[in-house]
């Protein structure tokens, strides 16, 4: 039986090492211990392959939900921006459609204005081509 395969990160252990002494001294024949020492780096590489990956993937896993709360982040900054200048828009419109309706109203009055001071002259103008009738005595 094998001894267990420790974990790939530490160091090799006391036990490891008299593992493999007791390899190297015993008296198994050759191709025997040489299976078993492929056996166990087979085990190790695999361990170590496998922590790799485990690595990799949680790392990964770091990276996308780094990337989710930055959009998320950024959407919710953004909705706050737009919230903001929607209201700074919303002012300027009504505050130009205030001044715009100020400004038709002062032409119409004006307009009114000139159109009776236009009439009055023309009356004026009219009674003076006319003549003003004398009364009859």
């Amino acid at each position: 039986m094998l001894p267990p395969v420790p974990h790939p990160e530490s160091e090799p252990t006391m036990e490891e090492s008299e593992n493999i002494k007791a390899i190297m001294r015993s008296s198994e024949p050759l191709l025997q211990t040489w299976t078993q020492l492929g056996s166990t780096y087979a085990q190790k590489v695999v361990t170590t392959g496998f922590t790799a990956a485990r690595d990799v993937h949680d790392e990964w896993k770091a990276r996308v939900k780094d990337v989710f709360d930055t959009v998320d982040n950024t959407q919710q900054g953004l909705s706050s921006l737009v919230r903001r200048l929607s209201g700074h828009l919303d002012t300027l419109i009504s505050d130009t459609l205030s001044m715009s309706e100020k400004g038709v109203l002062s032409l119409v009055g004006a307009v009114s204005s000139t159109a009776d001071d236009a009439a009055t002259i023309a009356a004026r103008t009219g009674s003076a081509w006319v003549g003003s009738k004398e009364k009859a005595a």
